[in-house]
């Protein structure tokens, strides 16, 4: 919970201090089709931001990135990476540089110290981890199952106030729950 107040705390603070970002998000591309809603589903379950449409030069256009149709080309990173964004932008399109594709642009502040930005950097990055399900391993899956964190889980969402929700609390339990599924996962390798 700690995390997700705190990953909060920096999005309210850069938002409302700097004209280089708005919270919400314009796009020239109106048409959303089922890559794009994953594309948003999986950012907003990971804490993640476009910057496109939001931050810079693009601040409430979101510009066409291909074609001058669509946008496809983005450039998404963590709260954490946000203070460091100076500019956000989408050149024109060339076709020296590519047929299609528009240049997208970002400018980077260098923080005081090197260690600040490489660990927000890090801190950012997440390993992946695909696993094929087996079906004849199921009851082995469900028997390793930490009942005692789903339970914790199910009174968190019981105790929680919907009129207070906020999308990054409901993210966060759907993190912890999906941890609970990972680590089996993991410990069963």
């Amino acid at each position: 919970m700690e995390v997700v107040l705190e990953e909060r705390r920096v999005m309210e603070q850069y938002f409302d201090d700097s004209r280089k970002c708005t919270a919400g998000r314009r796009s020239e591309d109106k048409i959303l089709n089922r890559y794009g809603e994953r594309l948003n589903e999986l950012c907003s379950n990971v804490g993640q931001y476009f910057l496109n449409g939001r931050c810079g030069q693009d601040i409430n256009l979101g510009k066409f990135t291909c074609n001058e149709t669509s946008v496809v080309d983005y450039f998404i990173c963590s709260p954490k990476v946000l203070p460091c964004i100076e500019d956000f932008y989408v050149n024109d399109s060339n076709s020296l540089l590519s047929d299609k594709h528009n240049a997208v642009c970002y400018e980077i502040r260098k923080r005081k110290n090197k260690q600040q930005l490489t660990r927000a950097v890090e801190e950012t990055v997440t390993n992946v981890t695909k696993v094929r399900w087996k079906d004849d391993l199921q009851h082995e899956f469900c028997a390793n199952i930490d009942e005692n964190k789903l339970c914790d889980i199910e009174k968190s969402i019981e105790n929680l106030n919907i009129g207070e929700a906020h999308q990054t609390c409901i993210n966060h339990m759907l993190r912890r729950l999906k941890m609970c599924f990972v680590i089996v996962l993991l410990n069963h390798k």
